[in-house]
């Protein structure tokens, strides 16, 4: 009887102490900063400006991952009308695959793409421009390290987006920026 319950003792030891080193993390926050950088001719319109946000991630599979963003531009709309103040809100949700080799220990480097859709919102403090909303598209690439439950993570975007004017011409077309953000990555469970 003894023997049991110590057989029974070590193999629920060994259980747990196997589950607090697993590597897959279901549900991860990340709070991040970075540069919003407008290219073409969205840089006539927008200049380089900070750019902070967060991500929540879901662990699908070990190297699979669903995200969802947010993320917030304040900057300055460079309109002949106004020079005013403009909030730039983008919301999108999106998927990351992590291209490390076989398993490795803690810590470890990690390499990630990503894609996903979503949407762009601009809110003008000018009553000159109008407010608007539209669809977008990202590509991103980046790198992370992980110890245990918390990771440093840096991510480049190639965001896709079509862009309707605010003086009211209800001209859109199809512009493009790229974002540049380090992280911090916590597990919650």
């Amino acid at each position: 009887m003894r023997m049991t319950i110590v057989t029974a003792g070590l193999a629920l030891t060994a259980s747990l102490a196997g589950a607090q080193v697993s590597e897959t993390l279901p549900l991860e926050v990340r709070p991040f900063i970075g540069a919003s950088i407008p290219t073409g001719s969205q840089r006539d319109l927008f200049d380089d400006e900070l750019l902070v946000g967060a991500q929540v991630a879901l662990g699908v599979t070990e190297r699979f991952q669903a995200i969802a963003t947010f993320a917030w531009v304040g900057g300055t709309a460079n309109y002949p009308v106004s020079e005013d103040g403009v909030d730039i809100y983008q919301y999108d949700f999106g998927a990351e695959l992590d291209l490390r080799g076989a398993e490795v220990m803690m810590p470890r480097f990690t390499p990630f793409i990503g894609a996903g859709l979503g949407g762009r919102s601009y809110r003008y403090a000018s009553n000159d421009l109008s407010d608007n909303a539209c669809f977008s598209a990202y590509g991103a690439v980046g790198a992370e390290f992980r110890l245990y439950t918390a990771t440093f993570r840096a991510e480049a975007r190639d965001n896709v987006f079509c862009y309707e004017s605010p003086l009211g011409t209800g001209q859109s077309r199809t512009r493009n920026d790229v974002t540049l953000a380090i992280g911090l990555g916590l597990s919650i469970f």
